[in-house]
């Protein structure tokens, strides 16, 4: 769901620092921008900005192109020399201690390190792998957004704690209907004084 320019200026005026986004969105705060692949086997194919034609459009209009960077990824390498022979910053998008460990051996290019897709692999829906931001932070990491089910106070805590720079919270801010649905499904009991 594309942002209004309203409502882009509340999440700005809330605290937010940048905004991460499949479309062009009217906000002063830093874009990241992505592209995804749909109706696909998301845990062995890359799906996140996996061409240069999507890193191309993209990149007119976000400030950080948000890129599958699993060692799943096959075109990394050539992925990585396109966006720094073109001044293009990257978003890392992982999903394990691996692939950021592939992401330093090869030395591939990147502006921030996201545990986005640690989602894919996690036995829980509902939690965020902090174990993960914690194995990154330990390798002197600075640049990582802890991203994936981070969906309360407490999960934003976690990850700061455990060394992000940044957390991002995607469909628990932004998805309507969930917050609706929050609100919407509670159910009315009768105490001694009658409804409330």
């Amino acid at each position: 769901m594309p942002f209004s320019r309203e409502a882009a200026e509340e999440i700005s005026n809330g605290g937010a620092v940048a905004i991460r986004c499949d479309k062009d969105v009217y906000t002063d705060l830093p874009r990241i921008g992505l592209a995804k692949k749909k109706n696909i086997n998301r845990q062995n194919t890359p799906f996140i900005t996996c061409s240069t034609d999507d890193i191309n459009s993209i990149a007119e209009w976000a400030d950080y192109v948000a890129i599958d960077y699993r060692r799943i990824n096959k075109g990394l390498s050539d992925i990585s020399n396109y966006c720094r022979k073109n001044g293009i910053h990257v978003i890392a998008d992982i999903g394990d201690i691996d692939d950021y460990k592939n992401i330093k051996e090869l030395g591939l290019k990147y502006d921030y390190i996201a545990t986005t897709l640690s989602v894919l692999r996690l036995q829980s829906a509902h939690l965020p792998d902090i174990v993960l931001v914690e194995q990154i932070a330990k390798t002197g990491e600075k640049m990582l957004i802890a991203e994936g089910n981070y969906t309360t106070r407490a999960h934003v805590k976690a990850a700061y704690d455990a060394g992000a720079s940044n957390v991002c919270c995607g469909q628990a801010i932004t998805n309507l209907y969930k917050l609706t649905r929050k609100y919407s499904t509670v159910t009315k009991t009768r105490g001694k004084h009658g409804n409330r």
